[in-house]
């Protein structure tokens, strides 16, 4: 991910986090979508989704990022 997409994705209150799980005894990967709250400034989880390899967490994400 580039600066300019952190500092964008920062600028309207989303993160996107990627971390290795693993899931039946299997590598996978687990994304993580938060949003922050304007007036409290904490940061919740909005939606989670594992898959396969990372490039599938940040595909799925930017997809669902692109509807809000």
């Amino acid at each position: 991910m580039l600066e300019q997409d952190v500092d964008e994705l920062l600028t309207r209150g989303w993160w996107v986090s990627v971390t290795p799980v693993m899931s039946d005894g299997k590598w996978a990967w687990t994304c993580g979508i938060y949003k922050k709250f304007k007036k409290s400034g904490n940061w919740t989880t909005d939606n989670c989704k594992t898959h396969s390899n990372p490039t599938k967490c940040y595909e799925w994400a930017l997809d669902y990022l692109e509807r809000q």
